[in-house]
């Protein structure tokens, strides 16, 4: 699903004849994923590159600010932040995206594929509607059967625009999602990653 309010210019056209905001107060919104793409961006994955299990954590140091809110050409600032069980929300995104495109799984495999949520951030611009950027950061290796430590890491980001209603938490939501869809569809496009399973599948 594409970012509706990106899409709909009658938006941006009602926000000119609308209020200007002109105080910020702390905001939040629940962690519920809903898949923003259709999972076409992932190429095709080689039948080698399975993995024999799959972990997820959230090791982000502070687990509910999730961004700011600011004003337009004012010093005003104000926190935005994620409630509810964000492993997971993130745990949601990252099962859509390997069964959709059949990421082979082994039980007989040698290695162990691990995702770590690093960052999850939003920056709020507001006036009369706002726009709303997301970025999410996520840790993505392989590990040895039964190691705690990656035999190899790599960082990848998905970023995400939106706009529309201040303080709607329908905006933070879709936001974040896009934000995970396209950082977890990075990782399951990197070669590298691809050709460390297969390595260890063979």
């Amino acid at each position: 699903m594409v970012l509706r309010r990106l899409a709909l210019i009658a938006i941006g056209v009602a926000g000119i004849g609308g209020c200007t905001v002109s105080r910020l107060t702390p905001v939040s919104f629940p962690a519920v994923y809903q898949p923003e793409g259709s999972g076409a961006d992932i190429a095709s994955v080689p039948a080698c590159a399975a993995f024999r299990n799959l972990s997820l954590s959230d090791e982000r140091t502070d687990k509910r600010t999730a961004g700011t809110r600011s004003l337009q050409e004012k010093p005003d600032r104000s926190d935005i932040f994620i409630e509810g069980d964000v492993e997971s929300w993130f745990e949601a995104g990252v099962k859509r995206a390997l069964v959709q495109t059949q990421f082979p799984q082994d039980p007989a495999g040698k290695l162990d594929l691990a995702m770590e949520l690093e960052s999850l951030r939003i920056a709020e611009t507001a006036y009369r509607n706002s726009t709303f950027d997301g970025k999410v950061v996520l840790e993505v290796g392989v590990k040895e059967s039964g190691s705690d430590s990656f035999a190899w890491s790599e960082r990848f980001e998905g970023a995400a625009q939106n706009y529309g209603r201040p303080g709607n938490e329908e905006n933070y939501q879709e936001t974040v999602n896009h934000a995970l869809d396209r950082a977890i569809a990075n990782a399951l496009n990197s070669e590298s990653l691809r050709t460390r399973l297969c390595g260890g599948s063979s």
